[in-house]
């Protein structure tokens, strides 16, 4: 309980007390705001679900909701949620990189009508389909399949990732993979 209660204290001095619109207004179409990740980061956010064992916090969900709390009464677009998700997914294997905020992680979760395709094994294999409604502007994708997850990279060899504008301002995009 101390922990949720250091998180979300910690939350507050980097979100706005009652949402800014004017940075929300200034950000639309220009992406994720990387110095917020990586003050989200620096925090120790993106590790509030990683186990101890591996290096996390290893906080449970009912923490990770009222620290969302804060984030959406604050107005904050980034995907530091799907950040917090990509580390509780993977566990010890959750990248330095991406737990700093130094490098955009997200949980690509979501198929375009079950269209990914696993073929391989726990080692190694292909993955071809696509995700939906994924924040286009990160780095890496942890890209969640029938048989785990999968860490993928932006510039991988195979991957397009097309972005589109949303009613309220940012952008999601579809995650295409041809033998990633």
């Amino acid at each position: 309980m101390e922990n949720a209660r250091m998180i979300v204290d910690s939350a507050r001095a980097i979100v706005p007390a009652d949402g800014d619109l004017s940075r929300i207004r200034a950000a639309r179409g220009k992406g994720i705001d990387r110095a917020m990740m990586a003050r989200a980061g620096e925090l120790g956010l993106f590790l509030m679900r990683v186990p101890e064992e591996a290096g996390g916090l290893g906080l449970g969900m009912r923490e990770t909701c009222e620290l969302m709390q804060v984030l959406g009464s604050g107005l904050v677009p980034e995907p530091i949620g799907s950040t917090i998700m990509a580390g509780a997914l993977l566990g010890e294997a959750f990248p330095e990189e991406a737990a700093s905020g130094a490098t955009v992680m997200v949980t690509a979760w979501q198929d375009d009508a079950a269209s990914l395709r696993f073929e391989g094994g726990a080692t190694g294999g292909r993955l071809n389909g696509a995700k939906i409604a994924v924040p286009g502007d990160a780095d890496v994708f942890a890209v969640l399949t029938g048989e785990g997850v999968a860490i993928v990279a932006r510039d991988a060899a195979g991957v397009t990732v097309t972005e589109a504008d949303t009613l309220y301002g940012g952008r999601l995009a579809t995650l295409h993979l041809d033998d990633v």
